[in-house]
């Protein structure tokens, strides 16, 4: 009994349901908006810089993703940890929470970026990239990384 009247399970689960959809949909949203990013890239460079430059480009949506998709989920399990704060009313700890995100997400990004500067070239050799395009798909990533 909560509130002076009873919930029961169907209640609970309508309600956890409806928080699930709308905290799927900026996921969605956003897996959304990466594919259309990159079906325009790969439409831009496919009709200004021809088949090899559109294939290097392809070639790479695959770890691009993966990189993109690593710093969404470190930035969904840094607003958990910021909503816990907030719903706990712990400011000061969620200011903390904030500025530790803030420092992680600029490490991160500095380490990848260093690292996939370097390792570009082995990364799309790991990925069995076609040799006559890897040159080009090198390039398109270190830019992508920087």
């Amino acid at each position: 009994m909560i509130g002076g009247r009873y919930i029961n399970d169907y209640d609970i689960e309508t309600s956890l349901f409806s928080k699930l959809i709308l905290f799927s949909l900026p996921l969605i949203a956003s897996g959304i908006l990466q594919l259309l990013f990159h079906a325009a890239d790969i439409i831009v460079v496919g009709r200004f810089a021809g088949a090899n430059s559109m294939a290097a480009v392809g070639s790479t949506t695959a770890l691009v993703n993966l990189l993109t998709n690593f710093f969404i989920g470190i930035s969904i399990g840094a607003s958990v940890v910021l909503g816990h704060c907030i719903g706990a009313r712990n400011y000061a700890k969620s200011q903390q929470a904030v500025q530790t995100a803030m420092v992680t997400a600029l490490v991160c990004g500095v380490f990848v970026m260093t690292i996939g500067l370097f390792l570009s070239p082995l990364m799309l050799k790991w990925m069995d990239t076609p040799k006559e395009v890897i040159d080009l798909s090198t390039l398109y990533l270190r830019i992508y990384f920087c």
